[in-house]
Parts: C-alpha cells; sequence; structure tokens
C-alpha cells in the first residue's frame, strides 16, 4: 500500500541551501517541484498508487523492472495512471515526496504535439539525434489526428508566438523568485506564521513590521497561483 508521508519530502524552508543547486534545474523540474505541493495531486497518487501498482504487478515483465524504473509507489519514475491525469495536464502522476523524478520532460502533457524547431544541417554533433531534419528558421507542429484539432491549433499559435519573438537567455532573477516561492509554499505547510516568513525568507526586519506579513502573504498567493497556473 501506498505509503502516506509525513512531510512529502519537503526540505527545510529556512535554509535556501537545503534545496539544493537549483541554479541547474530545467523548466521541468521547476514545473515538478510547484505541482508536487498540490493537494490534489497528492491525493490523486495515493487513490491510484496502489491500483497502478497492483495491475503493474500482474503484467508478464514486471520482474524485469529495477526498482529504478519505478517498480513501486515508493521508487523514482512509478507513475500513478489515474483517470484524472488528462484533467491535470501529465501522463501519470509520481510519488509527489520524491522530488528528483526521472524523464520529467515528458510528463506534462500538450495540447499539441512536439514542436521541432530547425537549426540547419550543421547544428547537429555526432552526440546529438533530432526526430526530423528542418531548415534554420523554420518550426515543425505535430497534430494529433485522433483528437479535436480546434484547440490544438489555439495552442500552435501561442507556440508560433513564443519561437517567433527573440531568443532570450533565461533571468537569473527566476531562479531567486521561484525558490522564494517554494519555501513560502513550505513553510506555510509548515504551519509557520507570516510573520517569521517575512522575517526568514523575505529578509524583512523589524521596521517593516506593519507590512511584512502582508508582503508574506502576497508572495504566498504568486507562489499559489503558479502552482495552478504553470507558464508555457
Amino acid at each position: 500500500m501506498a505509503r502516506i508521508p509525513t512531510d512529502w519530502g519537503l526540505p527545510d524552508w529556512r535554509d535556501a541551501n537545503a534545496y539544493g543547486n537549483v541554479s541547474v534545474w530545467c523548466d521541468h523540474r521547476w514545473r515538478w517541484e510547484f505541482t508536487r505541493r498540490r493537494d490534489d495531486i497528492r491525493k490523486a497518487f495515493l487513490q491510484y498508487a496502489d491500483e497502478t501498482h497492483k495491475s503493474l504487478m500482474a503484467s508478464s515483465g514486471y520482474a524485469e523492472i529495477r526498482p529504478e524504473d519505478g517498480k513501486t509507489p515508493d521508487d523514482p519514475g512509478f507513475l500513478a495512471m489515474t483517470p484524472l491525469r488528462a484533467m491535470f495536464g501529465m501522463t501519470g502522476i509520481p510519488n509527489p515526496a520524491i522530488s528528483d523524478q526521472p524523464l520529467l520532460e515528458g510528463l506534462f502533457t500538450k495540447e499539441h504535439g512536439d514542436a521541432y524547431e530547425g537549426h540547419g544541417k550543421d547544428y547537429l554533433k555526432i552526440d546529438e539525434w533530432t526526430p526530423v531534419f528542418l531548415p534554420e528558421g523554420t518550426l515543425a507542429i505535430v497534430f494529433d489526428l485522433l483528437r479535436p484539432l480546434a484547440p490544438q491549433i489555439e495552442a500552435a499559435r501561442a507556440t508560433l508566438k513564443r519561437y517567433g519573438k527573440p531568443r532570450q537567455r533565461r533571468k537569473p532573477d527566476r531562479v531567486r523568485v521561484w525558490l522564494t516561492y517554494l519555501r513560502v509554499l513550505d513553510a506555510r505547510e509548515a504551519k509557520a506564521s507570516l510573520s517569521e516568513i517575512a522575517s526568514v525568507v523575505l529578509n524583512k526586519n523589524k521596521s517593516d513590521q506593519d507590512s511584512a506579513p502582508q508582503a508574506a502573504k502576497e508572495t504566498w498567493d504568486q507562489a499559489r497561483a503558479l502552482m495552478f497556473n504553470w507558464p508555457d
């Protein structure tokens, strides 16, 4: 039976270093970190993990599955197959108590298939591979003909607009802000007061005692908004 975690594997919110080297996290990892803190995701995992595991054990190849490939609900890589996964925009739900999950790039679904950006014939190195060859300055988007086309087309328009903008490097302050969001979410889950959060996470001093709790509340609201509305 899936074990109910007592702390869901959350770091010590008082110590930013407890979160590890967040500067190397990809967008998929950031999205998972916010997603795994959602109560509805945790409940769905606990509800369907054992059922999924029983089906997995009944399969002919279960004995060959390695723990690192997700053999049990307590292993990284295990996915609970809940009927709610489409609503969540996920292919399955990993154990929310495990931060470092494999293959996160395939976890979150999109309205349309993959988009392939062309880089020209000289782009590929000997150890790189791409599903399609495209001239530089082009983009290919895969559509699923078995699904309604209208939402895929709308999503494709948004993707085209995004690729049409000049490429920009990730802003360093985004990592700082998102780490702050995670710490605030974890602090509230640990029943920390807004004043504590303002002091420890936001570095508000005693002279800010009137505005500090409000700043902490606003940061918490922003963090929760990101949990449920991840930017494309």
